[in-house]
């Protein structure tokens, strides 16, 4: 039976993590009107810590709030890189014009905004850091 709760506690995790994600890399976007892009992000991270606390408690993991800080450090590192990888590619005008002009994508860096996405990914890591700490 323990191994059931582990693996729904895991795929919990998994769900938050892709949500966590998402909210992320939505905190960059410069789309629409801002209060409810922030709102759906707002949102979007509650839905993600229902799930963690879900996860966590399924769970047969001792202690259990250290597998939460891990999912949240993990979903950090990949949303910085997804985000190092897009401003990378905004940066490179001959990417932008081989690849996203020929799928006729208009993507410029003034639809990118670093503060709220920045802000996102610190609270996100430091959250994280904190768990794995914690004794």
């Amino acid at each position: 039976m323990s191994t059931v709760r582990n693996v729904v506690a895991i795929v919990l995790f998994v769900l938050a993590g892709l949500c966590l994600t998402t909210a992320q890399m939505a905190a960059f976007i410069d789309f629409g009107h801002p209060a409810m892009l922030y709102a759906v992000i707002g949102a979007v991270f509650v839905f993600s810590v229902v799930l963690l606390v879900a996860g966590a408690f399924v769970g047969t993991f001792r202690p259990r709030a250290r597998r939460v800080g891990v999912v949240l450090i993990t979903v950090t590192a990949v949303a910085a890189f997804a985000v190092l990888t897009w401003v990378s590619i905004l940066l490179s005008p001959a990417m932008v014009h081989i690849f996203l002009t020929q799928a006729a994508l208009d993507l410029s860096l003034s639809m990118f905004q670093a503060g709220p996405g920045l802000v996102a990914i610190a609270v996100t890591a430091f959250a994280g850091m904190w768990l794995v700490r914690r004794r």
